[in-house]
């Protein structure tokens, strides 16, 4: 047994508080042990003799003469003075006319960097690409084609925009159910860049070598960013699947239907 339950189990014997068989396990390791017997009946005395020790009440006026003790001034809130900024500075007003100048320097300084460094140090991104920069990329691109879909699952536009051999597609569609877009290029491999969400409708997107593959279902905006290898126009298809069943099937470029 170790220290810890004898300890509880002694006190609660002293108390009255033990069940017969926590009583029955104590007196049993007692009597194994010479030296937790002892302690045992130390405490047992020690109860004793505090049991037969007189109850003396406190003087009625204890309460008083504590409080009278305290000392007031040491542990009372210092009282907080409002602070009065003009009253703070009437012996400096000779310091005005300094405070002013800086000011007015430091305004200047701030608007001449701006004005003149500021588009030194602009960074050209023209020519970026990547899904941070998606929107600013897109003003220097030259609209191709848009084309208008319209059909019972599925209805709104896709807008086609190049330069060289970057590609940048925006879909703004509605459909009744679960639609699956697909980007196909029929020749070359299609390096795809990013694809970014306008609005907060759920995309499930994967990417193959030829093929770009979205599912999605309501209103859905989003941008499909690209590029192919080849210079050149690019022969891309642009097909509408529902349960596995091809829907509809367009040319990026052409804006042909089939």
């Amino acid at each position: 047994m170790d220290n810890k339950k004898l300890q509880e189990l002694i006190n609660k014997e002293i108390d009255g508080l033990n069940t017969p068989e926590e009583s029955k396990q104590l007196k049993e390791y007692l009597r194994r042990n010479p030296e937790a017997e002892n302690l045992y009946n130390d405490l047992c005395k020690l109860s004793e003799s505090l049991n037969k020790v007189e109850k003396v009440n406190p003087p009625s006026d204890l309460k008083k003469t504590i409080l009278n003790s305290i000392d007031v001034k040491k542990y009372a809130q210092k009282e907080r003075k409002p602070f009065k900024f003009f009253e703070l500075i009437s012996g400096y007003r000779f310091n005005f006319r300094y405070a002013y100048i800086f000011i007015v320097g430091l305004a200047l300084g701030v608007f001449i960097y701006y004005s003149l460094f500021d588009s030194v140090h602009k960074p050209d991104t023209s020519r970026l690409i990547g899904t941070m920069i998606i929107n600013e990329t897109s003003e220097y691109l030259e609209p191709v084609s848009k084309i208008h879909i319209h059909s019972n699952d599925i209805s709104g536009t896709v807008s086609v925009k190049s330069k060289e051999n970057i590609l940048f597609v925006e879909f703004e569609l509605k459909t009744k159910r679960y639609i699956e877009t697909v980007i196909e290029s029929i020749k070359n491999d299609l390096d795809f860049l990013a694809l970014s969400r306008l609005n907060n409708n759920n995309l499930q997107c994967t990417v193959d070598k030829k093929t770009i593959h979205i599912r999605h279902k309501g209103e859905s905006n989003y941008i499909v960013f690209l590029t192919e290898p080849v210079p050149g126009i690019p022969q891309l298809d642009l097909k509408f699947y529902a349960n596995g069943s091809l829907l509809m099937k367009k040319n990026l470029f052409l804006n042909n239907e089939n």
